[in-house]
Order: structure tokens, then sequence, then C-alpha cells
């Protein structure tokens, strides 16, 4: 089993051949953990990575009217 901090620190974001290719990200982020929290950026920032997550997240940041 991986940890998440360790699952965390295989994905790099800014590395070139991630960003030359997202779909290595993409694969390390749907095989980790659905919610990591990414170190490698100032400030360090959230990634949520399942669809059905994040419309979870923006349905409950929503205010009723």
């Amino acid at each position: 089993m991986t940890h998440a901090a360790e699952a965390t620190d295989s994905v790099d974001l800014m590395a070139p051949e991630e960003i030359y290719d997202p779909a290595i990200s993409a694969r390390k982020l749907l095989a980790g953990p659905r919610c990591r929290r990414y170190e490698r950026f100032d400030p360090p920032f959230f990634i949520v990575s399942r669809d059905e997550d994040v419309e979870r997240i923006s349905c409950a940041n929503q205010r009723p009217s």
C-alpha cells in the first residue's frame, strides 16, 4: 500500500516530461489517493483527481440563495 506522502512525491507537475505529456501526471493521479496535497508549489495546494469528488466539493461550496 502506498503512503499518501509517497504518492504525492511521485507527481511533479513542473517536471519537463510531465509538462510535455500531461497524461503522465493524469495516470499517476488516478493511480494514487483521491485527494492529495501538492507540496512542490508555494503555497502548497490540494489536487482532487476524480470528477465526482470535484462535483461534491463544488456543490458543498455553493451558498443557498
